[in-house]
């Protein structure tokens, strides 16, 4: 087959190498029908190729790269929920003595003052009085000073008002915290009586407005007052060292929502019945110390410990029916009463709660305790020269 010269068009044998006119190099794949046809390959197909792997490789790439970012953010996230978690378990909720504490706790008064009759200390959301120095026989506190709101009455371990003259004090609804002392109606010093060892200033002094918002009373908050009968705001958790002591009061309602009662609560007051919540875990030491006068005490379940002296010469009391949730019985806790036998709970064990003071029986040798076979107080009652009886 003929091929031509693609510089001359010169016709040239099939085999030659050279045109021999012009001595131009022959193509290798000759130019047909004299025209120059340059027979390309077919690339597009490759193209093609190299195109869908790069597309494949970046779908592949961006599909792994949005794997590991949704796995990074879902791992910070539950990162970020873990700290939360881990600082609300640190943190807890609340605890009692977090709640336990005046309106004012740990804030500087911004300014200290008297309006009327009232001398008052204020703070950035509200007004402590802290002490009356006028001369009528019913106070009555004002809910408003300074146009603020009163919110904390007492505030520096003394009586408000001078117990000797005044015979009320009324508080106003307004008010969240009684602090310590805020209404002691007795001095320090002890007469010497067994039924009064410390006599109150004024036997008819007493105070009015105790409301469900109150969620602070301060120990030796109402110390010798005489109510007939109390009760205790449910706002209130904790019911504070002696904020009875030496109280005339016949009885008291204490709600569910109180915690913690802590020691000589109604130490030398002439309490006569009380119903204590399973919502108490322990009744504190000295509690009901010399309360001559109680006569009918409810435990209700979920009570746990009952401390040293807790009712120690509690001397018209008879009968007590001790729940089973009861774990501790402390150091003297019933001498002095008048039971002659109780039933102890089958895990209550004879204990000791009080370090200033030297262990000694929960109850006078000859009272008779009905205990579970083979229980702590079964071994305790045999060990310690008390009569017993088994169930």
């Amino acid at each position: 087959m003929a091929k031509y010269c693609t510089k001359c068009g010169s016709q040239c044998a099939d085999q030659a190498t050279y045109c021999p006119r012009c001595g131009a190099m022959l193509p290798q794949r000759a130019v047909e029908g004299g025209t120059v046809s340059h027979k390309k390959r077919n690339h597009t197909w490759i193209v093609g190729l190299v195109a869908g792997v790069s597309v494949l490789v970046i779908v592949l790439v961006s599909g792994l790269a949005m794997l590991m970012y949704s796995k990074w953010k879902d791992n910070s996230t539950n990162s970020d929920k873990n700290i939360l978690t881990n600082q609300s378990a640190d943190e807890g909720d609340p605890g009692v003595d977090d709640l336990n504490i005046p309106y004012f706790e740990g804030q500087t008064a911004i300014s200290r003052g008297q309006e009327g009759d009232f001398e008052y200390e204020e703070y950035e959301d509200g007004i402590c009085v802290i002490a009356y120095t006028g001369s009528d026989k019913r106070v009555e506190i004002p809910d408003t000073i300074q146009n603020k709101k009163v919110l904390q009455v007492g505030n520096n371990g003394e009586s408000v008002v001078d117990t000797h003259k005044v015979d009320c004090v009324v508080l106003p609804s307004t008010v969240k915290s009684i602090g310590g002392a805020a209404f002691k109606n007795t001095s320090d010093v002890m007469t010497g009586l067994s039924e009064h060892p410390y006599a109150p200033y004024n036997d008819n002094f007493t105070v009015e407005g105790i409301v469900d918002g109150i969620t602070y009373i301060g120990e030796e908050a109402f110390r010798g007052c005489n109510f007939n009968q109390f009760v205790w705001p449910s706002g209130t958790m904790v019911m504070n060292r002696w904020v009875f002591e030496s109280a005339n009061i016949t009885t008291i309602i204490i709600p569910d929502t109180v915690v913690q009662m802590e020691e000589g609560v109604f130490k030398y007051s002439s309490l006569q019945e009380v119903s204590i919540p399973g919502s108490v875990s322990s009744v504190g030491d000295e509690c009901f110390r010399d309360c001559l006068k109680l006569t009918k005490v409810e435990l209700q379940d979920g009570i746990k410990n009952l401390c040293d002296h807790a009712f120690f010469e509690t001397e018209m009391l008879e009968n007590v029916s001790l729940p089973d949730s009861i774990e501790l019985i402390g150091s003297s806790c019933f001498v002095g009463s008048q039971i002659t036998e109780i039933r102890i709970p089958k895990y209550a064990e004879a204990g000791h709660t009080r370090m200033d003071t030297v262990e000694s029986e929960p109850f006078d040798l000859d009272t008779t305790l009905i205990v579970a076979k083979d229980s702590p107080m079964h071994q305790y009652a045999s060990e310690n020269g008390y009569n017993f009886k088994t169930y």
